[in-house]
């Protein structure tokens, strides 16, 4: 009966946020008695009514910055009230009055805006940094919802984009935010000194560098003495303003009384967060508040929540050292907010959830003896359970850190991640700890790794491919007709073509049903370095080491018009504009040993611009997705252009050797454009375009695009081109020349060979060093990757491919056959077929 019971609360729960009308919608609707999850058994109606004879501090800032006694004395009575109240009010604080009743105007006036309006902004995803919303989903027995609605603003190191805030209140809380930023430099320097340290002392820390804007509404309730307006909770901040209307029934805990918060024309009220508390090793106190639901009337208020910078908020606070004495010492550990902000979660207030922590009421953190003294349930709760914090892979966190069973393990891991960013259609995500994936339940990686579950685990979750590759096993055709080494093999973007290019001065294109030769393509003076199809499959490119181009049709294998000539010594690397920024594909760049990149017109077959500027030979050249066009180069530097006049936009420095190979994080995206593993044909450029655009800007995410290079100084570089010309981190391990580096590509990780005879493993969002596979006896010359990121394949000189498992980081299979060096590999898109060519003449495909 019980479950049938929690089953029916949650049923209800869940019909009412589908609505997306909140509270408001309720009472709009004429609800007569409240649904079961506002009602609140443990909160009685007993002195709701406050207890008069007590009265928060009310402290007036007149002359605090003209008159040094006064100063004294406001800095004196801030000390007293947040070491006995926790709470005061203030009055002439500076933010004037028209901003606090214009915030309280715009709070009403979106909240009783018609719901169809407001409905877009109604979210429990917690990412969002503007959403409107009632429990933001966190509520379970026996806790009960409060009875309000919520719009909140998070001004992430006091910076939040205007268009993303409703229009209807736009201006009201981008105005009041200011004013709470400008009176918190000033709150932040009294707090200081209160607490006997430098006025500067909380600036330097960073502790109060963002805020939460709540925009709270109250509705008239049916049943007031069932619910409350907000639950008891404090707040697990630094310090929280409040601007009340006249409405009233905000309460706080103090002596074991309830005591009323009269509003007060023209006062703020401020409150001590229970971070703060911490910090100041309980010199000031964080108190319990709660706001009454009211039979008639709307309540409305705006609270701002201070807390931690962005590059602070994982870093770890403790008591201050300064505050410490052998007669004060430490009752608190030190911990980073995101950890103090997920821990000790045994009672989830609602209201708390709609502050900054997304659902953390005051969190006790006291020395390891005091915990095993009081804390023997909580203990036995912690020793079956991991505090965790989800991120996505560029360290987004998914929400606040939460306790996990150590029983979890991918499966409910994916399922709660689901959950979390409201997919409608279940996604397939992998899990990695420290860059190593979670394949077993959590207690067992803790175990096999003796993982310390004193602090916060993070876990990176990380969308997989709906597809799945099947691991190439077999060589499936040998296919000779070249009568010098195979250079280069690239299969077409979608999949149902192959070309290669060979030291014989041909290029052939095959026919992977049969697995013959369809065409040879003669017209080169020397060898065939490098071949490239255009993104829409409808060009093949190739370069030669006398230095000319020419283009082919692939459906008949015969050349385009003329060769392409302009550069004066051989080509190095060919790329194509990408098919979402221009269709049909036309124009791609060459880089030479010259020291040239040029960039030509397939159609008007002619040259239209020449990029100049290095000093030695460019070795490599991309073709980047928001259009520019990145060369590395012999002297060291790698340069970016515009592509619309061939302008120098900008020089990457940091390599002290020649720069061999460059790749961008959205390359795989870029060489397919508008084609998948399903090889779906499109009738016109136009939707080839528009699904190729789509597919970039998810590949790309919300972050840069991200480029790395290889150099022969041994080292790689990870770059954001678009934000910084320096790079974002410099990865060493490899013990010769880096030959090849390669994104996956979902973006997530990056490969690299090396003459040192490995391939290591990186992490594509930081750079970090993940793994080295080792395996080669020879130079590993190229990798490629398989179309899910599950797989990646090397060749090497010493005759094998080889095939690598990314979740095991270990060999997964030996591909021996070629007679002599291995220089070409790829792995066809549709992730059916590998092919490679090497120094034996032939061409080898290899299958599952």
């Amino acid at each position: 009966m019980g479950n049938d019971g929690d089953s029916d609360w949650e049923k209800e729960m869940e019909e009412f946020e589908m609505t997306k009308a909140g509270v408001k919608g309720l009472v709009d609707s004429g609800v007569v008695k409240i649904p079961r999850f506002f009602i609140n058994p443990s909160e009685k109606s007993s002195n709701n009514g406050g207890v008069v004879r007590l009265q928060i501090p009310v402290i007036d800032f007149q002359g605090l910055e003209s008159n040094v006694t006064r100063r004294m004395e406001i800095i004196n009575e801030i000390r007293k009230a947040s070491e006995t109240w926790g709470f005061f009010q203030m009055v002439n604080h500076g933010v004037p009055i028209s901003a606090m009743d214009d915030i309280l105007q715009g709070t009403r006036r979106f909240h009783e805006q018609p719901k169809e309006l407001k409905m877009d902004y109604y979210s429990t995803d917690q990412r969002r940094q503007v959403k409107f919303y009632t429990t933001l989903g966190f509520i379970r027995k026996p806790h009960a919802a409060s009875w309000r609605d919520a719009l909140s603003c998070t001004f992430t190191d006091d910076i939040l984009d205007p268009e993303a805030i409703p229009p209807v209140c736009r201006n009201e809380i981008t105005t009041y935010a200011k004013c709470m930023i400008e009176l918190r430099e000033t709150l932040s320097e009294i707090l200081s000194e209160a607490l006997g340290l430098s006025r500067d002392f909380l600036g330097q820390m960073q502790c109060m560098k963002s805020e939460y804007l709540s925009c709270l509404y109250y509705p008239a309730c049916p049943e007031p003495d069932k619910t409350l307006g907000t639950e008891k909770h404090t707040d697990p901040t630094i310090l929280t303003l409040l601007v009340q209307d006249g409405t009233g029934g905000l309460q706080i805990r103090h002596d074991n009384y309830w005591v009323d918060v009269p509003p007060i024309q023209g006062a703020l009220i401020a409150n001590i967060g229970s971070f703060m508390q911490l910090i100041s090793n309980d010199k000031f106190k964080s108190v319990e508040h709660r706001v009454l639901a009211r039979s008639v009337g709307t309540r409305v208020s705006t609270a701002c929540f201070f807390f931690p910078s962005a590059d602070q908020i994982q870093k770890p606070y403790g008591p201050i050292k300064e505050l410490l004495s052998k007669e004060n010492p430490p009752v608190y550990r030190e911990v980073s907010y995101l950890e103090f902000i997920g821990s000790h979660q045994k009672k989830l207030s609602e209201e708390t959830q709609s502050t900054v922590s997304k659902g953390i009421s005051k969190v006790s953190l006291k020395s390891t003896m005091e915990a095993e003294a009081t804390g023997v349930e909580e203990e036995r709760e912690m020793n079956n359970s991991v505090m965790c914090q989800l991120t996505d892979p560029e360290g987004t966190p998914l929400g606040p850190s939460m306790y996990l069973p150590q029983s979890a393990g991918p499966k409910e891991l994916q399922q709660m991640v689901n959950k979390l960013l409201n997919n409608e259609e279940k996604l397939p995500y992998a899990f990695f700890i420290s860059n190593h994936e979670l394949v077993v339940q959590l207690g067992l990686y803790l175990q096999n790794n003796k993982v310390s579950v004193e602090k916060v685990l993070t876990i990176v979750y990380q969308a997989q491919a709906v597809f799945r590759i099947r691991p190439v096993t077999r060589c499936s055709s040998t296919i000779t007709g070249h009568t010098e080494a195979v250079l280069s093999v690239a299969f077409s973007p979608d999949g149902r073509q192959l070309a290669s290019g060979s030291g014989d001065t041909t290029v052939r294109l095959w026919d992977l049903s049969t697995q013959t030769p369809l065409f040879t393509c003669k017209g080169h003076k020397n060898w065939v370095l490098c071949i490239s199809w255009s993104p829409d499959g409808k060009h093949l490119v190739s370069g030669s080491k006398a230095g000319e181009l020419q283009c082919w049709d692939p459906q008949t294998g015969k050349p385009s018009g003329n060769p392409l000539i302009g550069h004066k010594k051989w080509i190095t690397g060919i790329s194509w504009e990408p098919v979402h920024l221009n269709a049909p594909c036309r124009r791609f760049v060459s880089a030479s040993k010259d020291g040239d990149a040029r960039i030509w017109d397939a159609s008007l077959r002619k040259c239209v611009m020449c990029l100049t500027g290095h000093t030695l030979a460019i070795t490599c050249v991309k073709w980047g997705g928001d259009g520019v066009i990145y060369t590395g180069s012999q002297d060291c530097t790698i340069k970016m252009w515009e592509t619309s006049q061939g302008k120098l936009i900008r020089e990457l420095k940091g390599h002290g050797h020649w720069v061999n190979s460059l790749a961008l994080s959205t390359e795989y995206v870029l060489r397919t454009g508008a084609y998948d593993h399903t090889c779906k044909q499109y009738s016109s450029p136009e939707e080839m375009k528009k699904v190729a655009l789509e597919r970039y800007k998810k590949t790309k995410g919300n972050g840069p695009e991200r480029l790395v290079s290889g150099s022969d100084d041994f080292t790689m570089f990870l770059w954001e081109p678009s934000v910084s010309k320096h790079p974002k981190t410099r990865m060493t391990g490899h013990q010769q020349l880096v030959n090849h580096v390669y994104f996956s590509p979902d973006g997530q990780w990056i490969a690299s060979a090396s003459f040192d005879k490995s391939v290591k493993l990186w992490n594509g969002i930081t750079g970090k060093f993940v793994a080295a596979f080792r395996g080669h006896v020879g130079p590993v010359y190229q990798i490629s990757w398989s179309a899910d990121s599950r797989l990646l394949l090397s060749g090497s000189k010493d005759s094998t491919l080889k095939i690598w498992d990314i979740r095991t980081q270990k060999l997964k299979q030996d591909l021996p056959g070629h007679a002599d060096e291995v220089f070409a590999v790829d792995w066809s898109p549709d992730g059916e077929k590998v092919a490679s060519g090497g120094r034996d003449r032939v061409l080898k495909l290899w299958m599952g």
